[in-house]
């Protein structure tokens, strides 16, 4: 089952790459393929995740563009190939790149969602608390 690894990076220490890591590794022992935005990073062409920043390997200095970079690689990469379903961080709902990877999910119809524990997170749970997380930033 080729799943797709979604949560908080922008804000937190390494962006959360420990993390990424640690649950990507729990997951294959598991029996799942993983894909891994923070892997991705690694290998990316045009750009360098290291340590306390994003470094542009093409300009040789620290990117401000980089958070829309990846966002647009990974929403290409959700689109294009195959996933079973999703794999959520705890407090994924607080990300904007994560909440965009959901419903980008839920508008292809791939409705399998687990928690970084490996448990089922119920299709109506994602929903409401995606709505939830969006409600705050209605306009008046």
């Amino acid at each position: 089952m080729k799943m797709y690894l979604s949560g908080p990076m922008s804000g937190i220490p390494e962006f959360n790459a420990p993390k990424f890591r640690e649950v990507a590794e729990r997951f294959r022992g598991f029996g799942y393929e993983v894909v891994s935005p923070v892997e991705l990073n690694q290998q990316d062409e045009v750009f360098n995740f290291s340590g306390p920043g994003f470094i542009d390997k093409k300009n040789g200095g620290a990117s401000f563009g980089a958070w829309g970079y990846f966002l647009a690689r990974d929403i290409t990469l959700l689109t294009s190939e195959q996933f079973d379903g999703c794999i959520l961080l705890t407090d994924w709902e607080k990300s904007w790149g994560a909440r965009l990877e959901v419903l980008v999910f839920l508008r292809m119809g791939i409705l399998r969602f687990r928690d970084e524990r490996d448990f089922i997170i119920p299709l109506n749970t994602v929903i409401s608390t995606l709505q939830e997380s969006l409600d705050e930033f209605k306009l008046a």
